[in-house]
Formats: C-alpha cells, sequence, structure tokens
C-alpha cells in the first residue's frame, strides 16, 4: 500500500500544482532574472506575471480604471468589491516584474517523478521501495524548488533554509535510512 500511496502523492500533487497555477495562489517564485539568449521554450515558462490571482497581489491590470479603483480604496472597501468596480472582475492584478513560475516546474518534475516509479515498479521486488524513493526523490525536488520559492526563511543551526527545506532534509533521511532499513532485513532473512 506504501508503495501505491509514494506515487498517488506524486500524481497529486501534480495536479494540486496545477491549480496553484491558474488560481495564482501565491505559491509563485521570486523575481526572474532575465531570460537567457539560448532559452527556446516559451517565455511563459522563465517568467509569469499571474494576472488574475486570487491575492490580488502585485499592481492593477492595465485595462482597468485606476481613477474609480483609488476612489474606493478611499472608502476602504474590500479588495475584491474595488475591483469588480473598477475592472468589471473580482480579482484585478498582476505581478510586476514577473517571477519564476513555479507551480508549473512542480507539475512537471512531479509527474516525471510518478512516471519514472511507475516504469520501474516491477524492477522493484522488496515491498515498500517505491515509497522510500518517493520520499528521496520529493524531498530533493521539494528542496531545489525552495530555493526559486517566495517563503519565509528560519535559522536553525546555522542554515537559513524554509519550512520546506526542513522537512525535505527529513524526507531524504526517512527515504534512505527505510530503504537501508527494508534492504538490511531482506539481506538477513537470506531471500
Amino acid at each position: 500500500m506504501m508503495d501505491i500511496g509514494g506515487m498517488g502523492i506524486l500524481l497529486g500533487y501534480a495536479v494540486g500544482r496545477m491549480g496553484c497555477q491558474f488560481s495564482g495562489d501565491g505559491d509563485w517564485g521570486i523575481v526572474a532574472a532575465a531570460q537567457p539568449s539560448w532559452w527556446f521554450l516559451p517565455d511563459w515558462l522563465w517568467s509569469y506575471n499571474y494576472p488574475n490571482n486570487v491575492n490580488n497581489d502585485g499592481v492593477l491590470l492595465s485595462h482597468c480604471n485606476a481613477d474609480i479603483y483609488q476612489e474606493l480604496m478611499s472608502k476602504r472597501l474590500q479588495m475584491e468589491d474595488r475591483c469588480v468596480e473598477a475592472c468589471g472582475i473580482r480579482y484585478c492584478h498582476e505581478l510586476d516584474p514577473k517571477v519564476y513560475p513555479t507551480p508549473i516546474y512542480e507539475t512537471v518534475l512531479s509527474l516525471i517523478g510518478f512516471g519514472l516509479l511507475y516504469v520501474w515498479r516491477r524492477k522493484f521486488i522488496i515491498p515498500g521501495t517505491i515509497f522510500f524513493l518517493y520520499m528521496i526523490y520529493n524531498g530533493v525536488e521539494r528542496f531545489f524548488i525552495e530555493k526559486i520559492r517566495v517563503n519565509e526563511k528560519y535559522e536553525l543551526l546555522g542554515l537559513h533554509w524554509t519550512q520546506a527545506q526542513y522537512l525535505s532534509i527529513l524526507f531524504v533521511l526517512i527515504g534512505i535510512a527505510g530503504l537501508f532499513y527494508i534492504y538490511r532485513s531482506r539481506s538477513a532473512k537470506g531471500t
């Protein structure tokens, strides 16, 4: 069951991150560096402005009436009410400058991880192997994506990482310990 769960968690995580991308819920990355000349993929894969993000973070969309919006700000109306009056939509902001679209990166990486584990599932005959490989893969992926994600950093033992990075290290350590344990138990039984 753990092996099935590990693959399922990766697939579910990929779908969940799609929702983060579509809604613009604040799981985006830091301000993107200038796009390199060698970049051949669509521009929005390098940096994205999250128009109509559900946090209403950033600047007012260009087609909105800024004067009406400013007037409504002075009346202390709710953000969404100001947007509806000034723009005709509930969420009327976009990020400027553009940021790294980390939900897209995590969606792709999670789908790749799911695909690898699914394709290789028959090669692992010891129960639990796939789950502990999932733990290692997810930990490494999340640790590095946090390098470019906007999150608060905490100091612990002289390290300045996000909470997710500390948990990622824990995932990797549990994954390695789990693999060591199940393979050692298997060899001790002599099978």
